[in-house]
């Protein structure tokens, strides 16, 4: 799990609890933090790799793993296809991705 990843968790709980009234928080915070920590563990556990519908679909570019290939491709959703689609056009239908992972970071510096 990358650290983007981590964090985004930890915000996702921290607005939810704001949320929640006084009288419901004490009994809700512990349910909630332990559905969290499960859904970091199995991240972890994944290797970062999460469910294809969890993904994003706002056309930013992920990895995907997908059926069939023993292979990661970087991927976007498409609006046109209305598909996942990578950059030779949408996906053969046998080729549907299961999981995906954000893109890592771009290297610093001068790129040789």
């Amino acid at each position: 799990m990358t650290t983007d990843t981590a964090l985004a968790l930890l915000a996702e709980a921290e607005d939810a609890i704001c949320i929640l009234s006084d009288s419901i928080r004490d009994e809700t915070v512990s349910e909630y933090y332990s559905n969290l920590r499960d859904r970091i563990t199995a991240l972890l556990d994944s290797g970062g790799w999460m469910p294809i519908e969890t993904a994003p679909k706002d056309g930013k570019g992920i990895l995907i793993c997908r059926t069939g290939f023993d292979c990661v491709v970087s991927a976007r959703w498409s609006t046109h296809y209305d598909q996942w689609s990578t950059g030779s056009g949408p996906m053969a239908f046998f080729a549907e991705p299961t999981h995906w992972q954000p893109l890592p970071p771009l290297p610093k510096g001068d790129i040789k």
